[in-house]
């Protein structure tokens, strides 16, 4: 990957800032469809897998932790030239 530039690196800073601040972030257009297809199709199998198996939380709900290792779809989401550095930053080395 090419060095980040200046004006790059400043819009990280900017997107880690409202990360911190807001605890998500909204980038339209930032995964390509056929990424967001893959991804959205294992989130689903594996929310209707888990709650099959779990059922809901009192709250009526289910998440799910970690789910990198379930699905190669959300590595191709994190892998991403415009997504890595991001979460990079957000992720800090600790």
């Amino acid at each position: 990957m090419d060095p980040l530039d200046d004006a790059r690196r400043r819009r990280i800073g900017g997107q880690k800032a409202r990360f911190d601040r807001d605890g998500f972030l909204v980038g339209p257009d930032a995964v390509p469809p056929d990424i967001l297809a893959r991804v959205v199709a294992a989130a689903d199998r594996l929310s209707a897998e888990g709650i099959a198996r779990e059922g809901l939380s009192e709250r009526h709900h289910w998440q799910r932790r970690n789910c990198l290792p379930d699905d190669p779809a959300f590595l191709d989401l994190i892998a991403l030239p415009e997504i890595l550095p991001l979460v990079t930053a957000i992720l800090a080395w600790d």
